[in-house]
């Protein structure tokens, strides 16, 4: 027997580190929709990643809205305006994740007419930021 284990979006695993969940109050037993208005809106989220220090949450947006992967930042408390990606910009990309090393960040494009798994060097997200949060 083989197992296969398809990953779609990949959860890092980490040593605990404080996240403030963007002010939620954490669910109970019963799913509940995550931090609405602020990531889930009428859009179509989903791959959610945050960063290993909590500073950075990452999403894939669709659906009859700009298509791409949003950043949003946290900084003592102040969250920046999602923004969308520029090596994502207006395209369907999504199923994304960064290794343990960090290094790179891998996702899924359909920019080239084909759905193709895409790489870049994970530093641009940092070079993304909003200058009030550098």
């Amino acid at each position: 027997m083989v197992k296969v284990v398809m990953n779609y979006c990949d959860i890092e695993r980490i040593k605990p580190v404080k996240i403030d969940y963007f002010g939620q109050n954490p669910p109970g037993k019963t799913p509940e929709v995550f931090a609405p208005g602020i990531i889930s809106t009428k859009a179509s989220e989903g791959c959610s990643y945050f960063s290993k220090d909590g500073q950075f949450y990452l999403s894939a947006r669709g659906g009859s809205f700009e298509p791409g992967i949003f950043i949003i930042e946290q900084k003592e408390g102040i969250l920046s305006k999602p923004y969308l990606a520029s090596f994502s910009a207006g395209r369907h990309d999504w199923d994304f994740t960064l290794p343990p090393d960090g290094k790179y960040f891998f996702f899924t494009s359909n920019k080239s007419g084909n759905r193709d798994i895409y790489w870049v060097d994970a530093k641009i997200i940092k070079e993304l930021r909003p200058k009030e949060f550098n």
